[in-house]
């Protein structure tokens, strides 16, 4: 027997953890993606600009499975604040001023942070500060540093299926979104 979880995703709302039943999350397929608060438009040269305030550098996040359990997602409700610790790592780089220290944008699952040199090499940090400004410092230069980030988000949706003959054949999803 092993003590491997089938997820290391972890949605916690006012409500407590979602609980994630064996089977009910091996396998989520996870889809990150910018939110739509901007345009691009053409300036009287055709010149192509950004219309987008930095502070709307936020992430969707949709979550689904099928052909398990249903975790515990039916009390989280439409605009219900959320916080998710999600599975697959995100890539940032280094300062530009100082490769061996990376300022991460967002907050990382603690002991998720790793650096990779050149050569793809992973390289430990030395330190990882526990508050904002999320700083990283390695003993030598990385190429890029790579984390599992903690999402501050409020619930768009979700939904769930199954059938008459049982939970075996069940589907679930859950869209997240930035504050």
């Amino acid at each position: 027997m092993t003590d491997t979880p089938d997820t290391y995703l972890t949605i916690t709302s006012e409500l407590g953890s979602v609980v994630f039943p064996v089977g009910s999350a091996r396998g989520i397929d996870v889809d990150v993606q910018p939110i739509d608060a901007g345009e691009m438009r053409r300036t009287v040269n055709g010149t192509l600009v950004g219309l987008v305030n930095p502070a709307f550098r936020k992430l969707r996040v949709s979550l689904s499975h099928s052909g398990g359990r249903v975790p515990t997602i039916i009390g989280l409700w439409r605009r219900m604040p959320a916080t998710a610790e999600m599975t697959d790592p995100v890539e940032e780089l280094p300062s530009a001023e100082d490769a061996s220290e990376a300022v991460l944008s967002r907050q990382p699952v603690a002991g998720s942070v790793s650096g990779y040199d050149a050569d793809g090499t992973e390289v430990v940090p030395t330190s990882v500060s526990g508050a904002a400004p999320w700083t990283a410092v390695f003993a030598g230069d990385v190429a890029y540093v790579s984390y599992r980030p903690v999402l501050s988000c409020l619930v768009s949706t979700w939904t769930r299926a199954g059938n008459d003959w049982g939970r075996g054949g069940a589907s679930w999803s859950i869209e997240l979104e930035e504050v």
